[in-house]
């Protein structure tokens, strides 16, 4: 779900009674009443807890901001290209458990491609950098690498295995694990 999807779902009220209750708390003013009152509105909104609690959204925001170093038509192109990505492995028709995999796969691809670029600007001319200068950013490419292959191999898994839905139910909550894939 884009951010500007998540916006419209969540309304105008319930956004800015959130935004709010941030700043409060980022000023340490959050009353005991603000604390039940962000509960409740988590409860009755599903899609709240993207504006401040999708940590994993967060840690894209944060590697394209860093990637586009402050320049807004790059940061805009990257986030288009996680948004091809995501469509090409099919996140629209997919299981929340698949979702899940295919985000990981977004932010492994995100992080690959940064260490990827900043190991070439540090390894392109062989007297700039020590030799354990080279064997630190082999490592941390091969890091980045594995991570976004473990990622891949995990979504190609899952699909392969074409789980049943299961669906768990806990006290009044219902929490659908698994469903079958829609595609390919």
């Amino acid at each position: 779900m884009t951010s500007i999807n998540v916006i419209h779902s969540i309304g105008r009220e319930s956004l800015d009674k959130i935004i709010e209750m941030i700043g409060r708390a980022d000023e340490g003013k959050l009353t005991f009443a603000d604390r039940q009152e962000v509960q409740q509105e988590l409860k009755t909104n599903e899609n709240l807890w993207l504006i401040a609690g999708d940590l994993a959204s967060s840690a894209v925001t944060d590697l394209v901001g860093k990637s586009a170093g402050g320049n807004e038509v790059v940061a805009e192109t990257i986030y288009h290209g996680c948004d091809v990505v995501k469509a090409k492995l099919g996140y629209a028709d997919s299981p929340m458990i698949e979702r899940l995999l295919i985000d990981a796969i977004v932010l492994a691809w995100l992080r690959w491609g940064q260490v990827e670029r900043t190991y070439n600007a540090q390894i392109v001319t062989p007297k700039s950098h020590t030799q354990q200068d080279g064997i630190y950013w082999e490592r941390r490419l091969d890091a980045a690498q594995r991570r976004l292959f473990r990622a891949l191999a995990a979504l190609a898994k899952m699909r392969k295995l074409d789980l049943p839905a299961i669906q768990i139910n806990i006290g009044d909550q219902q929490v659908n694990v698994v469903g079958k894939h829609n595609g390919d």
